[in-house]
């Protein structure tokens, strides 16, 4: 089943058409990949200042700096991510697989449902092509579920103590590729307390799981230490992004975990079906019974169910919503599901058994239909310049590649190597031009004040500290009366006239580009941000 998993996104996935640095995400990860095989250290090296690193752990940019010695080049090393990738998820899928019928001695048909179908989601054949960490976290994750699954068929003697050596390496390893990784921690702790283990066991595991993690915590508390560091949102790490709410952060979360489901439910629900209400009501179903199912499960499989149900609160609480977050627990929720519903179907009739299978290879093929429309509607949307009918990641994968790709071959070829410029998609711009920059629009977190809060603040101060000769904005969102980038630049137009003069603007590749000269000590002002 691996296999096939593998040669789906192999076949299926039109990654070859993303740039490196479409997403984002995957283009700061590229940076960090070749900072560390050039020798530079955990630095964002696409930013003014080239600062130290501070919120992706190291795991994954170092594999990217393996590739970068292979490969040599962006586009070399972006191929290879895209042969590599879909191995790298047949195996997790594999794993998965594995667990469902060795383990859980689960149905086939309630397997390919509940854990294979996640991987079949157009958004993964997508995402899980690119420089993104979700495969190799699968990956580890599915290891450490094996682990377990082994040890606990195995007497204890001096073999187990090794085995718990590698589940603790694995989860720190988790950990390390991707931080949802925590929710492992006391996952497996429940599930050791709860299992018979020796001292002896749970001190070679504990030791193995957080010696790797002390040793890169440390390490980089040096780095954070000598700096220099960051001051942009984007660049602080994810436990400030979560615990700087301030007097109303109780009330945030409420609203953020709202916001978060209800963004799910829309996102999978149209991933589900054509039809609004009908896709909604199917993922809220699925998923809820789901995490019920995961709940029931608790006894049974502690570190299944726990693992994956603080994988979803995780999720829940994140301080912004992105369905690749959600991905990589869906086949582990699935496989928590199928722990809690297996048991009924042994007792039940053999007529049920067969209604399930049925039902569910029919919910499978409904669904695996709907992904080929689901690919064609964000292509079409891409090609006419006009929004999707529903959210597709090849949408803003497509059309974040065409304004990155013009982007920095503009700036490539008509700005001076040491002109620094504020751009969206900085790590792409950076990766294919090789100037330092500044992000236009930054991610991030919804329990936080917007950087944009104060008229024209932002781009006025960057353009002051970093020293910034062009601004080039791609994502325009929202309009000018709203905090972004075009209200900030409205505003520095009006208040300081000369200081940023209009070049080429494209309205169906959403490109403007600004030249920053003239009196820019008028921009003091605005800097200091003095009008809400």
């Amino acid at each position: 089943m691996g296999a096939l998993v593998a040669l789906l996104h192999l076949v299926t996935s039109v990654s070859g058409a993303f740039i490196a640095g479409a997403f984002g995400d995957d283009g700061v990860y590229l940076v960090l990949g070749r900072a560390l095989a050039d020798g530079h250290g955990y630095r964002s090296m696409h930013l003014v200042g080239t600062p130290v690193h501070v919120k992706y752990p190291p795991g994954f940019p170092f594999i990217l700096s393996l590739l970068w010695r292979v490969g040599g080049s962006v586009d070399a090393v972006q191929r290879l991510v895209g042969w590599l990738h879909p191995v790298v998820v047949g195996a997790g899928a594999g794993m998965c697989w594995w667990i469902g019928r060795a383990r859980l001695q689960a149905p086939r048909a309630l397997l390919v449902l509940l854990v294979l179908l996640p991987f079949a989601f157009e958004a993964s054949v997508e995402y899980y092509g690119i420089a993104l960490s979700e495969p190799w976290f699968i990956l580890c994750w599915a290891t450490v579920t094996v682990l377990w699954c082994v040890i606990t068929s195995t007497t204890p003697g001096a073999r187990r103590s090794w085995q718990f050596a590698l589940l603790g390496l694995s989860v720190a390893a988790a950990i390390l590729v991707r931080t949802q990784g925590v929710a492992l921690v006391p996952a497996l702790v429940a599930a050791i307390f709860l299992a018979r283990t020796t001292r002896v066991e749970r001190l070679v595991a504990a030791v193995a799981a957080f010696a790797p993690l002390a040793a890169w915590f440390a390490y980089h508390h040096a780095l954070v230490a000598r700096g220099p560091v960051s001051s942009l949102a984007e660049e602080t790490s994810y436990v400030d992004w979560m615990v700087r709410g301030g007097a109303g952060a109780m009330h945030a979360f409420a609203e953020n975990v709202q916001f978060n489901v209800l963004w799910y439910l829309r996102t999978f629900g149209a991933y589900v079906s054509a039809m609004d209400a009908l896709g909604v009501a199917c993922a809220a179903v699925l998923f809820g019974g789901m995490i019920v199912a995961a709940c029931v499960a608790l006894r049974r499989e502690p570190l299944l169910a726990l693992s994956s149900l603080g994988g979803v609160s995780i999720v829940a609480l994140w301080p912004f919503a992105q369905d690749r977050l959600l991905l990589p627990v869906l086949p582990f929720l699935g496989l928590a599901a199928a722990a809690a519903v297996v048991p009924t179907l042994r007792r039940a009739p053999a007529v049920v058994g067969r209604a399930v299978a049925y039902v569910s290879l029919a919910a499978c093929a409904l669904v695996l239909m709907r992904q080929p429309e689901v690919r064609r509607e964000g292509i079409r949307a891409a090609a006419e310049g006009r929004g999707p009918a529903f959210y597709t990641p090849v949408y803003a994968l497509l059309t974040n590649s065409r304004f990155a790709s013009q982007a920095s071959r503009w700036v490539r070829e008509n700005t001076p190597a040491a002109d620094h410029v504020m751009i969206d998609y900085p790590s792409a711009a950076n990766l294919y031009s090789g100037h330092l920059t500044v992000p236009a629009t930054q991610a991030e977190s919804r329990l936080l004040e917007s950087v944009f809060v104060v008229p024209g603040r932002y781009v006025a101060a960057s353009i002051l500290r970093d020293s910034v000769r062009w601004v080039i904005p791609g994502i325009v969102g929202g309009d000018r009366e709203g905090p972004g980038i075009l209200r900030d630049l409205d505003t520095i137009m009006d208040r300081c006239p000369g200081v940023l003069t209009s070049g080429v603007k494209s309205e169906r590749d959403y490109r403007y580009i600004f030249r920053v000269s003239g009196d820019l000590a008028c921009l003091s002002g605005i800097a200091a941000g003095g009008d809400r």
